[in-house]
């Protein structure tokens, strides 16, 4: 891929590879840090008079690219419990449900929107840890997040806390189309009790995800 001269903001012979996408998200804590650091000193090197000399890497990086979560407000947790009757929202169960889940995981996404949080109980969010869901909880999840659309809008802005539904389906799409055909593990509730198992996605599970109901 080249920059074309004329205009900066194109880029010509442009060339795909099959499996890359798939291949670069497997290997992301190693390639991830690397391609950072090499953005903070192209960032550096292009903004000498706006960048200090002795300006510490760590502010620039942290501007750059923000990593720590947002602590989950009070009001919010208590608004998900609420809106979900107390219950887990993968499994079911009214016992200690104190954990906020990011359905599309925080580690892939940095997505705190509030359509990407569920309240769960941490046997569940042990065990969904940072895979994608099994089709059957994403059409679950799609329809919460139709049914109750106008009670997350206003629980984020009483909260806060962003909301934004059409990224957050965006993210849960492009996570689940990296492996459509092929089989992955993921988390999935079986007889009420939480489990990892392998599936294979297919495109009609992929485009529940793209299409507000």
């Amino acid at each position: 891929m080249t920059r074309d001269n004329g205009d900066p903001g194109k880029w010509t012979d442009v060339v795909t590879v099959s499996g890359a996408a798939s291949a670069l998200t497997r290997l992301s804590a190693i390639t991830k840090p690397v391609v950072e650091l090499r953005w903070r000193d192209e960032v550096r090197k292009r903004n000498p008079f706006i960048l200090e000399k002795n300006d510490p890497d760590s502010r620039l990086e942290t501007f750059l690219f923000p990593h720590s979560r947002r602590p989950i407000p009070t009001k919010l947790r208590n608004g998900l419990g609420h809106l979900q009757s107390g219950r887990c929202f993968w499994c079911n169960t009214t016992e200690q449900v104190e954990v906020v889940d990011h359905v599309v995981p925080w580690s892939r996404s940095h997505n705190e929107s509030v359509p990407n949080l569920v309240l769960t109980d941490a046997r569940c969010n042990n065990t969904k840890s940072d895979l994608a869901i099994a089709p059957r909880l994403a059409r679950r999840w799609l329809q919460h997040l139709h049914q109750n659309r106008d009670q997350l809008e206003r629980l984020a802005e009483a909260s806060n806390t962003p909301s934004d539904e059409p990224l957050t389906r965006a993210w849960a799409s492009s996570a689940m189309e990296l492996t459509m055909g092929s089989e992955t593990l993921a988390f999935d509730v079986t007889n009420s009790k939480p489990t990892q198992r392998n599936v294979t996605l297919g495109a009609f599970d992929i485009n529940w995800m793209k299409y507000p109901a």
